[in-house]
């Protein structure tokens, strides 16, 4: 991989690292977690956890991890989508960190 970093033109690089379909992977893992992201959600709040943000963020990053299992599984690309995988976790991560003192509260 590095190699081919090295003798690619400069502008071909980011793409090589970002690959052509980041993007929608990204968004699909996303729309996929929802259903996870609540389900989730909705057993932690009947945990009565004490630190919210926490809590909301682990139960994001559950529902997302699902989500990219499930997505990876008939992804025919799956050397540049990396970092729609990685995106694709974190965007329910921070919504379950900023959610998570709302619907968290007992």
């Amino acid at each position: 991989m590095i190699y081919v970093l090295l003798v690619a033109p400069p502008d071909d690089r980011v793409a090589i690292i970002l690959g052509q379909t980041w993007k929608v992977c990204a968004l699909n893992i996303t729309l996929m977690s929802i259903p996870g992201f609540i389900a989730v959600l909705w057993a932690l709040r009947g945990l009565a956890p004490t630190n919210l943000r926490l809590s909301g963020a682990c139960g994001g990053l559950l529902a997302g991890s699902m989500a990219t299992i499930a997505y990876s599984l008939g992804c025919p690309r799956d050397a540049d989508t990396i970092l729609g995988y990685l995106l694709g976790m974190l965007v329910p991560t921070v919504l379950g960190a900023l959610l998570g003192r709302s619907w968290l509260h007992w």
